[in-house]
């Protein structure tokens, strides 16, 4: 019973930010994820009918984490770009940074000529 209650409070948290998040930008879900949303849902009370414990977002966990980390194709990339933008730089600033030397050096030649 507590566990439902701090359940229904995240929520209801989650629920109020989503809401003001959406006041600013609205955003609208392209019209095909209804139809997925809502076989999810069946799904999820199907689930629930047949088996109380049975939780959706438990199951599919592991491969919606798998689908993030694949967002770049690459786990070692998309961990990475989320370690720059933590940091405050972006991808190009990266590439920036190992390019400018070549930069210095041929704008330097192009200065002697």
């Amino acid at each position: 019973e507590e566990r439902k209650r701090i359940n229904r409070q995240r929520r209801k948290e989650l629920g109020e930010e989503f809401l003001s998040l959406n006041r600013d930008s609205p955003f609208v879900f392209p019209p095909t994820w209804t139809f997925v949303f809502r076989a999810f849902f069946s799904l999820d009370g199907i689930g629930k009918t047949l088996d109380p414990k049975y939780d959706l977002t438990k199951i599919t966990l592991p491969y919606l984490k798998e689908l993030l980390d694949l967002k770049d194709g690459n786990a070692f990339v998309t961990s990475a770009n989320r370690l720059l933008k933590r940091v405050g730089l972006s991808p190009d600033d990266f590439k920036n940074f190992g390019a400018q030397p070549q930069r210095v050096a041929r704008i330097d030649d192009i200065s002697r000529r």
